[in-house]
């Protein structure tokens, strides 16, 4: 079981930030009425495009697992609540809007987005920043409301499942 173990925390890499620092922002875009909700270290870098334009950055929480699960968390809020932005979403291939990251662009305004990042931050606060119950509330928010979490997300989606099951099953042996 123990090499199981092993093998389990290489795969959930999600969860081996505790070094690095991030902060969750809201990007908006000039040609399009649709925000991003996301993590970076700097999101003032974030992007080499002037259509692109950071709108807001919040606090650092110290530890970029946390930052993480806001980051998750908030754009469950923003799927359920305002769906994703498609012109962005289905412009993965081409890249002609954007470099990357364009499961993260929602239907909703600035302080939508602002408002799915401020419920996230209080729902770490109430769940007491743990990190499982989290992980938990991030896969089955949006299916509890009838959203499935689409493919595009599916990376965090299996991370976040894998530190579930690493945490429920192999941590009890």
């Amino acid at each position: 079981m123990k090499g199981l173990r092993n093998k389990m925390a290489k795969f959930s890499k999600l969860w081996n930030n505790h070094y690095n620092d991030a902060n969750i922002y809201v990007m908006g875009h000039k040609l399009y009425p649709a925000h991003k909700i996301g993590i970076s270290t700097y999101p003032e870098k974030r992007f080499n495009d002037d259509n692109i334009i950071l709108k807001q950055t919040f606090k650092k929480l110290g530890n970029r697992d946390f930052a993480e699960l806001i980051e998750h968390l908030a754009q469950m809020y923003a799927l359920v609540k305002y769906g994703q932005f498609e012109p962005i979403k289905f412009d993965r291939y081409k890249k002609d809007i954007v470099s990357s990251g364009h499961s993260e662009w929602f239907n909703c305004t600035h302080p939508q987005a602002s408002g799915c990042i401020a419920q996230a931050f209080k729902k770490v606060y109430e769940l007491n920043y743990c990190k499982l119950a989290l992980a938990k509330l991030c896969v089955s928010y949006s299916r509890k409301k009838g959203v499935d979490i689409p493919d595009d997300m599916a990376r965090w989606k299996t991370n976040a499942q894998s530190f579930i099951y690493e945490n429920e099953t192999l941590n009890k042996s």
